[in-house]
């Protein structure tokens, strides 16, 4: 990760948050579902832009404006649309996706790049139970 923060990162750090970004994600009005979210929390119908919550890189400058916004808004329990997404957005904190170093499912590894230093560009995955599975389906 060190290698990606001082090379893709560094340049355009600033107030931002970085991560695979998922956009136009619909709340879950369905009582008793993991993910439901009542109106009284959250009144809109499509979330604003988040990051998941697997991995992200955010910038110090970021969390703070986050941290100053988290008073002014009721708690959701979904933290990753929570801070990177609501509360970034109150914040005007841009999200950058990175889904090539962020997150690769075990279908898409096939399609995993390296950067000019021959570094490959993967800093988190799903879907490996074991660190053998995923050094077997690296591209070679």
């Amino acid at each position: 990760m060190v290698h990606f923060v001082k090379t893709d990162f560094q340049p355009n750090f600033g107030k931002s948050i970085f991560g695979v970004t998922w956009e136009g994600t619909l709340v879950n009005r369905t009582e008793n579902a993991k993910y439901y979210v009542p109106q009284e929390i959250y009144k809109p119908r499509i979330y604003p832009t988040y990051c998941s919550g697997a991995t992200y890189l955010i910038s110090f400058e970021a969390t703070r404006a986050i941290v100053e916004k988290a008073a002014e808004f009721p708690f959701l329990h979904i933290e990753d649309v929570f801070y990177t997404g609501i509360l970034a957005d109150a914040a005007g904190i841009p999200r950058v996706d990175k889904t090539g170093i962020f997150w690769w499912w075990d279908y898409t590894i096939n399609y995993a790049t390296c950067d000019a230093g021959g570094v490959l560009r993967i800093a988190t995955m799903n879907e490996f139970n074991t660190p053998s599975l995923f050094v077997k389906r690296i591209p070679r």
